[in-house]
C-alpha cells in the first residue's frame, strides 16, 4: 500500500530513508564558493531544510503498527525566516540570507514570499522555502559507487574465506621446496603463517608494522 503526505517533495525525500543530521560528502563537492572552498553555511542550511522535508512516520499508539506518513510543516511549503537560520546556526542574518540565495541559484531551493495572516494580523513578505528535491537527490547520489571506492574497510580485491580451510586464501605466503625420491620429484609447499599475517597487515592499508605490534601478533 502506498502512503502519501500530500506533498511531492516530502514523499520523494522520504524515499531516501535518511536518519539523523545528514551531511553527505557529495554536498561538499557540489556546494562551493567560486574559489572552490565548500560553502559550509549553505550546506548547514540545506541540511536543515531537507530535515523539515523528511516525512514523519506515524504508528498506532496501541499496536505499534505503521499507519502512514505526514509532513513536518503545516503549510504546503516550509516557512522559515532568515532570522531563524541566524539564531539556529549562530551566524548573522546577512550570512543566512546570502547562503539561502546561493542555494537558490544552485537550484536546490526556491524562495516564495507570501502575505499571511497570524493572530488577526497580516504579515507580508513571509519567506517560504520550496525544496527542489530532484536536484538534491541527484547531487546526493551522483556517485553510485562512492561507498565502494573509498574507505579502508572496502576491500574488493580480498579473496573470501574458503569453507574447507577456513582461512583467507589471498594472504597465505608459500615457500616451495623440492624433495627427490626414487619415484619422482615432488614439490612440497610450506606455509609461513606468521609472515602471511605481517604482509597482510602492511599490504592492506594498516600501515607499517611496528615491533611492538609485530610482537603482539606473533604472540
Amino acid at each position: 500500500m502506498n502512503f502519501t503526505t500530500g506533498n511531492t517533495s516530502v514523499d520523494a525525500i522520504g524515499q531516501l530513508h535518511l536518519e539523523g543530521n545528514i551531511l553527505p560528502h557529495t554536498w561538499y563537492e557540489s556546494i562551493k564558493f567560486d574559489n572552490g572552498k565548500p560553502d559550509l553555511v549553505g550546506i548547514l542550511i540545506l541540511s536543515e531544510i531537507v530535515y523539515w522535508y523528511r516525512p514523519v512516520y506515524v504508528k498506532d499508539e496501541s499496536t505499534g503498527q505503521f499507519k502512514g506518513v505526514k509532513k513536518r510543516f503545516k503549510a504546503d511549503l516550509l516557512q522559515r525566516s532568515y532570522d531563524s537560520f541566524s539564531e539556529q546556526f549562530g551566524i548573522s542574518k546577512r550570512q543566512a540570507t546570502d547562503a539561502v540565495i546561493r542555494l537558490e541559484k544552485l537550484g536546490f531551493i526556491q524562495r516564495h514570499f507570501r502575505t499571511i495572516e497570524a493572530n488577526n494580523t497580516k504579515l507580508s513578505n513571509v519567506l517560504f522555502v520550496e525544496l527542489k528535491h530532484e536536484n538534491v537527490i541527484a547531487m546526493t547520489f551522483k556517485r553510485d559507487t562512492y561507498h565502494i571506492q573509498t574507505g579502508d574497510l572496502s576491500r574488493s580485491n580480498v579473496t573470501p574465506i574458503t569453507v574447507e580451510r577456513e582461512t583467507n586464501t589471498e594472504i597465505t605466503t608459500e615457500i616451495t621446496t623440492k624433495i627427490s625420491n626414487d619415484d619422482d620429484n615432488k614439490q612440497v609447499r610450506v606455509a609461513n603463517p606468521q609472515k602471511s599475517v605481517f604482509e597482510f597487515y602492511e599490504q592492506n592499508g594498516f600501515g607499517v608494522l611496528a615491533p611492538f605490534t609485530a610482537e603482539k601478533i606473533s604472540g
